[in-house]
């Protein structure tokens, strides 16, 4: 039936195009005149107000329709009463207002054109009496059906007019231009236009679900309100009414919106009402305009931009979901940029989306929700002057995965507060740098509601640089900030950063926030530690790609045997998946080459072909690992490279991962070299190299082959191939049964290894690294740059030449002593694994080979001939750039001092077990490393085809460089106890290796890998690894894998694993730890206080510094601990240390996250209990406080050893002095006293010598007694050039009251005094007046002694007692004026 009527009206719809016009007319109210032809009809208009009643009121293409009205401000209504639809398809042409109600559906076509003052189409009623009394309120007289209004044509309205298009739905797909006029779509029930007002249209009962909504041809629609057209106006205005049953789609926007300024009204832009708006069109409201969108759910995929000369404001709110992919633009090239306000529970910004407020100054961002994720950029940068305010808050959750949020300033950075305001905006004491540079500066600002939980993702980058002061960057939660992210806070001088929260702060990385002199930086978990050094508590495991491994992250390679091609399963033990492994330097691309070893037997054996499988990521988590491609014998799909017969070894990637080079041991039958087909055997070593379209290792391509002896097999070459030693015929044939390959991070530079392992008993060995350029990216044009390795010493050695500026003799014989790494005979296995730099300028090689023994080398032949010392070591090399310039030897990495194993100079025997090293003192790695055993290239094969051949399986050590050459990684043998050795350096030059972490194969890697307590060989250590650019991923490959479980017995298969560094680095794993504790890396914190960058962290228990710390900054460093500082290596800053343990509530110490204990600050002994440790600062302030509202607060002490600073303070609320003594003395007039017993500090420890106590005391008063108070004050020296105080935390001075006597010269001196004396005077007289009712008694007594005496001194009045010391004037004691009382006062 629908089909009918669908055929009855297009059929209709042909007729009436070309020839209709409205008719069937009858005048309601008012005064007009009709006339009309053949395709024009003139309404000509005498009243102000009209109702004309229609039949139809349909126009017909090329048909015309005009009024003739008294004034624009004159109206017209038309009302279709017929019960068909209008279909408008030519022009109507109006000075005035026209009204068209037809409430069977009024549709545009696209030829129509209305150009009017002001015009409305609705399908809903309105009433005479509502009409002539200019109350426009539209109707619906059928609750449960309503129609449509379509446009596809064009509607022009005048400058002050209006465009209202109202239904049941609306559907624009034309243009409404209504210049500076006012544009309504509205969709509901009832509704109302207001022509006077602020909001030009209100609807008032919105379209529910239970009602239907047709078009023109009777079908449903589903959305209320949909724009693909353009719309013009001043103010445009799209509603669809709020209800809690709407359509679900209310608007859809996928055209555009202008809403231009008039004279004295800026353009607007209102969207609003429930169910779903979705915009992936444009809207604009440029010249100070406003867009303000409002509805239960958003989507924002196109374009919402207020930019402009002056740019306007952009609100949005959503009751629910607010999606944005698109952008939202308040941009100004010439003044302040604009506002932005995003209000929903749920915010999510996609990837690739903008949201910008740039200007000279930038603007505002507001993002505020419950949940907030982004993946997007925030942006609000000033070009000439201060960077904007992007302020982003939640109450429960915001994740930045990967967002771009830059507030930058060319004079000022903007200010930048995620989570909360500074310190959570809560009243915390605050230094008056912090108050001004993180508060003051940025004037008033709108409060902010603390999120539960932050977490920024390490593809995240905030951004507040300056090229003069840095902004402010706040990150702040109540409960869990995460910090992975990057912070670039760079300027002249200045800046402040603070990442915090109430409760825990998970995780940051130093090396990711970028600061200058002057800036302040304040952090604030639970527990920090200060050290390179951690455990495997600081990896964690992400996925492995093996068999039956199916975890989140993991890859099962038996789901995928079908596509895999040939055949590939761990049911063959010989199956060694993950002999190689190549991680990409930016993390997101994996290969892993599967070497299927043969059994046991020599040279002859058939070996297996093996292959390479590519892998990518979707991030630099290890997730949604994709076998994209493969590289084997035969291979034929569209990501597949045929190997042609090669028997591949080891694998690298360039940094994004569309370059590979391959080695390979030999070529099996007939292959395809350059076209041409070779018949070869089994012994012709190279490198393969091998380009992609892109990074997901589309459509690979051989690009050239690196090897020997092609000239003698008559091989083709072409220009991207290159033949090594083609000059030396009597080169074996066996080059490098074992190349290793390394590539730079463009693939323009390769290092491979060139050690010919057929093991000669008589001969020399050639073992060293071939250095190769590539005249650009793509491979092309490979040529010789250099060697590292031995020198002409006869032999085979004959013809290699190392004396250029690209190579370096490391030989036994070497012309620089300190480069004699290598045997002068014997094999060697220099290079069984190399690595090299990004920047190629930085080469780690490994010197690999076994001890003697029956058990791996059961020939003595061999342990005769100069095989039976250990040639175990980590060579580190670095050259003047990029193009192997001077290459030079740095040192070695091993487990043993090689003092007494050197092979000097040529004189001295080196082949009778002497091993030629010159490395000294170079152990890092436990004299319990176990280097492995290497025996016949690794294979299982015997020494020659005379011998008699292993048995057992082959391990051996493994290396990875970072990409940035600041972090190497040394394997274990594979044992059960073998550990993995994370190695890290000083500087970029290899200077100061040291052991930095440590993973042992258990618990949280053995359990998962073979879910029993046996690692086998392959399974954890031994087998290859690779790392990316920055160190913190790490692949391993375990050949020897048996599958999740141990679920095959016979130990084939083999496995991937994928490490991420979870406390250094982050990664999503460290959120499932259940440490609170966050570890800072020293170097990275030294970068920072060496930039002038003052650092504070905060700890709400303890911090602890595990590493020594050295500064030549002057930026403050700051550790405040709500319980232990313990500083365990010394710290020595040219700027300023303060040290704060047992920390308050009011300096932003929470209770519940303090762990019991006393509160201490220790900074005595080292671990070893013996080695004091050293604090160094220019202003050192250590203070103790009494944990003032901290529910498990309780005080301890303070230990100390050695202190060097030029000022600084020492204070405790713990101390307290006692055990002081002073001396009795003689009256001499003042109060000094002199201490006898020095007297100690509770709560204050020293240990060593240069520290001590001073005591310094003093009387209250001069005056005689025999139990005078005395006050002694407790200093400390050796802490400052002179004395400071020990002194509670209000900064009084740690005292002890004590009693001593002063006393009178005593009587048997006094004779003494005056026997001596040949002259005869007069002597003292003590005369004691007892206390006299009469007053005038005393006076008189006092009077005849004045009579006697020159003078009096009257010392002491005692209770009822008065003691009177009368001398002559020859023998009187001085005293004090103010202590001296005049005889005549008494």
């Amino acid at each position: 039936m629908r089909v009918f009527i669908t055929l009855i009206i297009t059929t209709f719809y042909s007729c009436f195009v070309l020839a209709e016009l409205p008719s069937g007319n009858a005048t309601i109210a008012g005064d007009i005149t009709i006339t009309s032809n053949d395709q024009s009809m003139t309404i000509q208009q005498q009243s102000d107000q009209a109702i004309i009643e229609w039949n139809s009121f349909n126009i017909g293409e090329n048909n015309t329709v005009t009024f003739n009205q008294p004034s624009s401000s004159s109206s017209a209504l038309n009302r279709v009463v017929s019960g068909n639809p209008t279909t408008l398809a030519g022009s109507l042409n109006a000075n005035g207002k026209v009204y068209v109600v037809n409430e069977n559906g009024v549709y545009f076509t696209p030829t129509s054109t209305i150009n009017a003052h002001s015009f409305a189409a609705s399908t809903l009623a309105l009433s005479n009496d509502n009409f002539l009394n200019n109350i426009f309120s539209f109707t619906s007289s059928n609750q449960s059906s309503l129609q449509s209004i379509i446009n596809k044509g064009s509607i022009t309205t005048l400058d002050g007019g209006f465009t209202a298009l109202l239904g049941g739905a609306i559907d624009n797909e034309g243009t409404i231009n209504a210049n500076l006029g006012k544009v309504g779509l509205g969709a509901g029930k009832e509704m109302t236009l207001d022509l006077s007002g602020d909001k030009f249209l209100q609807v008032a009962v919105p379209i529910d679900a239970a009602t239907t909504l047709l078009d023109h041809e009777g079908d449903t629609l589903h959305t209320l309100i949909s724009h693909s057209g353009s719309t013009k106006g001043n103010t445009i205005e799209l509603d669809v009414g709020t209800a809690k049953n709407i359509l679900s789609n209310a608007i859809n926007i996928p055209g555009s919106l202008i809403a231009n300024k008039a004279e004295q009204q800026k353009g607007k832009i209102i969207l609003s009402g429930s169910g779903t708006i979705k915009i992936d069109g444009s809207l604009k409201a440029p010249s100070t305009g406003d867009i303000n969108i409002t509805s239960d759910t958003l989507s924002l995929g196109g374009t919402i931009d207020v930019s402009d000369d002056l740019p306007g404001s952009i609100t949005i709110t959503s009751k629910g979901e607010l999606s944005v992919s698109g952008s939202i633009l308040a941009d100004s090239q010439n003044n302040t940029g604009g506002t932005i306000e995003l209000t929903s529970p749920s915010i999510m910004q996609m990837d690739k989306s903008l949201i910008s407020a740039n200007g000279t100054n930038g603007g505002s961002i507001a993002l505020s929700g419950n949940t907030i994720i982004s993946s997007g950029t925030l942006s609000s940068n000033g070009s000439t002057a201060k960077g904007g305010r992007i302020d982003i808050e939640g109450t429960n959750s915001i994740r930045l995965l990967s967002s771009d949020i830059t507030a930058s300033g060319s004079q000022q950075g903007g200010l930048v507060r995620i989570g909360g305001a500074f310190q959570g905006g809560y009243d915390l004491t605050r230094t008056n740098e912090q108050e001004e540079t993180f508060v003051t500066r940025w004037g008033n600002v709108p409060t902010m509601e603390n999120v539960n939980t932050l977490f920024i993702n390490d593809g995240s980058t905030l951004n507040i640089e300056s090229d003069h002061t840095p902004g402010t960057l706040i990150l702040w939660s109540d409960q869990e900030t995460t910090m992975l992210g990057h912070i670039n806070a760079m300027g002249l001088q200045g800046g402040s950063v603070e990442i915090s929260s109430k409760d825990t702060l998970r995780y940051l990385g130093l090396q990711n926030i970028k600061m200058v002199e002057g800036g302040h930086l304040l952090l604030d978990p639970k527990n920090i530690i200060i050290s390179d050094t951690a455990g495997s508590q600081s990896w964690s495991l992400q996925g492995v790609i093996g068999f039956d491994y199916t975890g989140s992250k993991d890859y099962d390679l038996n789901s995928s045997e079908g596509s895999l091609g040939g055949t590939i399963t761990y049911s063959d033990q010989n199956t060694k998946i993950g002999s190689s492994v190549a991680l990409s330097g930016n993390g997101k691309n994996l290969a892993i080459a599967s070497v299927r070893l043969p059994t046991h037997c020599g040279w002859g054996c058939p070996r297996e072909q093996g292959r390479i499988l590519l892998f990518t990521f979707d991030d630099t988590d290890f997730s949604n690992a994709t076998l994209r491609g493969q590289l084997y014998s035969g291979a034929s799909g569209s990501n597949d490279l045929d190997t042609s017969g090669m028997y591949m070894r080891n694998v690298a990637l360039d940094q994004d991962g569309d370059r590979l080079v391959y080695s390979y041991d030999a070529w099996a039958g007939n292959i395809v070299i350059n076209g041409l087909t070779i018949t070869h055997g089994l012994s012709l070593p190279g490198v393969v190299t091998v380009k992609f379209d892109d990074t997901n290792f589309s459509n690979p391509q051989h690009v050239g082959i690196i090897g020997t002896r092609f000239s003698q097999k008559e091989i083709p070459l072409t220009s991207n191939d290159l033949e090594m030693y083609a000059d030396d015929p009597d080169f074996h044939s066996s080059w490098g049964h074992h190349v290793d390959v390394a590539l730079n991070a463009d693939g323009s530079r390769l290092a491979l290894t060139y050690d010919d392992f057929t093991m000669p008993i008589n001969g020399n060995q050639r073992s060293g690294i071939n250095l190769i350029s590539f005249s650009d990216t793509n491979f092309s044009s490979p040529s010789f740059t250099g060697r590292i390795g031995k020198g002409n010493t006869g032999g085979y050695a004959q013809g290699i030449d190392l004396t250029g500026s690209h190579s370096l003799d490391i030989g036994a014989y070497a012309p620089i002593e300190n480069n004699r790494i290598m045997q002068p005979s014997g094999a060697n296995f220099f290079g069984w694994d190399i690595d090299l730099s990004n920047d190629a300028t930085k080469l780690v090689v490994l010197h690999n080979f076994s001890n003697c023994s029956n058990t791996y080398l059961n020939t003595s032949s061999v342990c005769n001939n100069g095989y039976n010392k250990a040639q175990n070591a980590i060579h580190l090399f670095t050259f003047a750039d990029s193009n192997f310039l001077t290459p030079t030897y740095v040192g070695a990495i091993t487990s043993e001092n090689d003092d007494s194993n050197t092979c000097q100079d040529s004189t001295q025997n080196c082949n009778t077990g002497n091993s030629g090293f010159l490395y000294n003192n170079s152990k890092i790695l436990p004299e319990t490393f176990d280097w492995g055993h290497v025996i016949g290239g690794g294979y299982n094969y015997g020494i020659n085809a005379n011998t008699t051949y292993v048995t057992e399986e082959v391990h051996h050590v493994t290396i990875a460089l970072s990409g940035d050459g600041t972090r190497l990684a040394v394997s274990g043998d594979g044992s059960e106890d073998s550990r993995l050795h994370l190695i890290g350096f000083s500087d970029s030059s290899f200077g100061n290796p040291e052991i930095k972490q440590t993973i042992t194969p258990n618990g949280t890697f053995k359990s998962k890998i073979s879910g029993s307590n046996d690692i086998y060989h392959y399974q954890y250590g031994g087998g290859a690894m690779s790392m990316d650019d920055t160190g913190k991923m790490l692949v391993i490959g375990t050949p020897q894998d048996s599958g999740y479980n141990n679920s095959n017995t016979g130990n084939g298969g083999g496995a991937t694993l994928l490490l991420k560094e979870n406390i250094l680095s982050g990664g999503y794993s460290y959120t499932d730890s259940s440490s609170d504790d966050v570890i800072i890396n020293t170097t990275e914190l030294k970068n920072l206080l060496d930039a002038n960058v003052n650092v504070t962290l905060q700890a709400n228990s303890d911090i602890t510094v595990n590493s020594a710390i050295t500064t030549t900054g002057t930026g403050t460093l700051s550790l405040h601990a709500g319980r232990d500082v313990d500083i365990n290596k010394s710290i020595s800053t040219s700027g300023n240390l303060a040290i704060i343990a047992s920390d308050t509530s009011s300096n932003n110490v929470v209770s519940a996250q303090r762990d019991s204990g006393t509160g201490d600050i220790l900074a005595a002994y080292e671990s070893d209990g013996t080695t004091a440790i050293s604090l160094t600062a220019s202003d050192l302030d250590i203070t103790l406080n009494n944990g003032s509202g901290v529910t498990n607060a309780s005080m301890g002490d303070i230990e100390l050893a050695t202190i060097t600073a030029t000022t600084g303070t020492l204070q405790s609320a713990n101390f307290s002095g006692s055990g002081a003594a002073v001396s009795d003395k003689i009256y001499d007039g003042d109060t000094s006293a002199t201490v006898t017993t020095t007297g100690s500090v509770s709560g204050l420890t020293l240990v060593g010598s240069d520290l001590s106590l001073v005591n310094t005391a003093s009387f209250t008063s001069a005056t005689v007694g025999s139990a005078k108070d005395a006050t002694v004050d407790y200093d400390l020296s050796g802490y400052l050039s002179g004395n400071i105080d020990a002194s509670n935390t209000s900064g009084t001075a740690i005292t002890e009251s004590v009693t001593a006597a002063i006393t009178s010269a005593s009587s048997s001196n006094d004779s003494s005094e005056s026997e001596n004396n040949d002259s005869s005077e007069t002597e003292n007289i003590v005369a004691e007046i007892t206390n006299d009712p009469s007053q005038s008694n005393v006076e008189n007594m006092i009077g005849d002694v004045n009579k006697i005496i020159a003078f009096v001194s009257v010392d002491a009045i005692v209770g009822s007692t008065m003691s009177l010391q009368l001398a002559t004037e020859s023998t009187i004691q001085p005293i004090s004026p103010t202590e001296g009382l005049g005889i005549q006062s008494l």
